[in-house]
């Protein structure tokens, strides 16, 4: 029976009781002078009828005392059998006693500030719980009654008592706690939860009603401001989270939602809260979170435009970030995740079939690249704090991550694709550059040279073709296939490309060698080629990659050592201004020009769009004129 049940669980929390008086008299002597309630929790206790609400202990008991007006002076009576048919005749008198309920009392400003003197200055239980159930009725506002809300005990006089409540919940019980469990503040990442201390036990219920109602309060409230006001006051909520599954839970998946779906400055706040608790509880929570973070990634990728770039730019950094906390777990998600990219691309390239072909020329394929290879740029960095605290440890990782994104590249050598070539060649370059790990990537765009998509001088003009913009496309629409503007669009961009690749090897001592190559191949190209755009950026090009390369070589025409002197060779200029470089110098100038290009675009647009919007305007205004002289004519 449910009776018999709570007396076994109420038996169970007077033994705990006993234990905490018996291992820490001082404690105990602090709840005999400030918290009567929790000693006596259980000797008033009505029936319970759900479930869940055998939880709250001795909150309960507070509630079932206030809207009942009565108690059971004599505590043997709660011991007592009750016989099979009298159960019936005793839930009818407790409907009866739960219609005589006395009315809610009201919170006063009286009442609230002597409650916060309270939390503020002897960081009182007892105050604490008498601000949870006042926040009750804050966090259940608008709500329908139902059998699974919990009861209340208080109603509010007005609004100015229900900020006091809500700021009293959200600012002030969390440091009591705090002291009452010796939670302190950790500047690193080994943390301490409260369900270590000795005390946790007896205030086990008190915190989980507290979260309750702090869950309950998140359904509530739908603005974001709100929102990062809840989070920011209550910055270490986590803890007490880790330590209660069942809540944690709940926590996890609302922030979430508000990782997912809120504005730029919400996602910071959830995902600041979603670090705190992996942190705080890595199992399981740091599994999860790497896990729907990426899930969360990889399904938003699907639609890629300009104005979701930089959304997915920072769930990026946000995968990234989890994956740094335990460096071990990070490994184990990314191998998982390589392998299964190198799964499609192997199954791609066996069936050759539609649907696998699908698979892999995609954004979801190249945003999975651009996650780990990004991972990989971060904590494999050379000489870096991060790869001197364990990342490199990832090192291994890079190898079948650059197999996988060169396979991917090379499935599907034509024009239309050569979006998704620039976007790997890209990841690549910039994984190089960090790792100091040399990836041959000029081939791969000298191919797009030989293409006939850019031996001609272009089959069709189209002025009313806008530059593609390469960054959000993997696949080339069918109108700009031939016309003059893609292929000035690929000229630049492999170029551009290039231009990059050979500036991260600006310094090296190997760079007259790796130069000859690409000057041989690009004047036997200029020679054939008709197209006038292209061999004069290429022309240029050569004519940079020629002074560096004399740059180089004057500078080692001095050293003492052989090239089998791997350390020595590294340093090879180490500690030169790389701004002497000329390849350096040209590359960073056409990045800048780039810039300045793009932010000339980004303000076009926008002077577009506010034209758009006064001629909408004016149009909207004019007809509003047409339909009050029509209405005179009418009269």
């Amino acid at each position: 029976m449910k009776r018999k049940v709570l007396r076994d669980e109420i038996a169970e929390h007077k033994r705990q009781l006993e234990e905490a008086m018996k291992k820490d008299p001082a404690f105990f002597k602090y709840l005999q002078e400030n918290d009567q309630d929790l000693l006596k929790f259980g000797d008033d206790e009505g029936p319970e009828e759900e479930e869940e609400d055998e939880e709250e202990g001795d909150l309960e008991a507070i509630i079932k005392k206030r809207q009942s007006g009565k108690a059971d002076d004599d505590d043997s009576d709660d011991d007592e059998e009750i016989p099979a048919g009298e159960e019936d005749d005793e839930e009818g008198e407790q409907e009866e006693e739960e219609e005589e309920a006395k009315p809610l009392e009201v919170v006063t400003r009286q009442m609230i500030n002597s409650w916060t003197k309270g939390l503020k200055s002897s960081h009182s239980l007892r105050c604490v719980k008498k601000v949870i159930l006042a926040f009750r009725t804050v966090a259940t506002e608008g709500e329908t009654e139902s059998e699974e809300q919990e009861p209340l005990v208080y109603e509010l006089a007005d609004n100015q008592v229900r900020n006091l409540v809500l700021l009293a919940f959200l600012k002030y019980i969390i440091p009591v706690l705090n002291y009452n469990l010796g939670v302190k503040e950790s500047k690193g990442r080994k943390v301490v939860l409260p369900s270590a201390h000795k005390k946790w036990k007896t205030l086990l219920v008190l915190v989980k009603s507290y979260l309750r109602s702090l869950l309950r309060f998140y359904e509530q409230i739908t603005d974001d401001s709100m929102i990062r006001f809840v989070m920011r006051e209550t910055e270490q909520v986590e803890l007490y989270f880790a330590c209660v599954p069942k809540q944690g839970k709940a926590y996890f998946k609302r922030l979430l939602s508000f990782w997912t779906e809120k504005s730029a400055e919400t996602r910071i706040a959830a995902f600041l809260c979603i670090r705190r608790l992996a942190i705080g509880c890595p199992s399981p929570y740091l599994d999860n979170a790497i896990k729907s973070c990426y899930t969360i990634y990889a399904t938003s990728s699907r639609n890629t435009t300009a104005y979701t770039w930089s959304t997915l730019s920072f769930m990026a950094g946000c995968v990234v970030e989890l994956c740094g906390i335990d460096i071990a777990t990070g490994y184990h998600f990314a191998f998982v995740y390589i392998r299964q990219l190198a799964v499609l691309l192997r199954n791609a390239m066996t069936s050759n079939t539609k649907e696998t072909f699908k698979a892999v020329y995609n954004w979801q394929f190249v945003h999975s690249l651009r996650v780990w290879s990004r991972l990989l740029a971060t904590f494999c960095e050379s000489g870096s704090s991060a790869e001197v605290a364990g990342g490199s440890s990832l090192r291994p990782l890079i190898y079948p991550l650059v197999q996988v994104t060169l396979g991917a590249m090379r499935l599907k050598p034509s024009a239309r694709f050569f979006p998704y070539r620039f976007h790997c060649v890209r990841l690549l370059t910039e994984l190089s550059r960090k790792t100091s790990v040399f990836i041959p990537l000029a081939s791969h765009l000298f191919e797009v040279f030989e293409s006939a998509e850019l031996r001609g001088g272009g089959n069709r003009a189209s002025s009313s073709l806008k530059p593609i913009d390469f960054l959000l496309h993997v696949k080339t629409p069918n109108g700009y296939l031939g016309s003059r503007v893609y292929q000035v669009g690929v000229t630049e961009e492999a170029i551009g490309l290039l231009v990059d690749w050979y500036d991260g090897s600006a310094l090296s001592i190997g760079f007259p060698e790796l130069a000859v190559p690409a000057i041989v191949q690009f004047k036997r190209y200029i020679k054939k080629s008709k197209n006038v755009v292209a061999n004069k950026q290429l022309q240029q090009l050569v004519e940079v990659l020629e002074q560096n390369r004399q740059f180089i070589e004057a500078k080692r025409a001095s050293v003492d050592f052989a090239p089998k002197d791997e350390g020595k060779c590294n340093a090879f200029l180490s500690d030169l201004d790389p701004t002497q470089s000329p390849l350096r110098r040209y590359a960073t100038a056409r990045r800048k020009l780039r810039e300045d290009r793009i932010a000339q675009d980004e303000d076009e647009e926008e002077e577009e769009e506010e034209e758009e919007e006064e001629e909408q305007e004016e149009e909207e205004e004019m007809e509003e004129m047409e339909e009050d002289e029509y209405e005179e004519d009418d009269d």
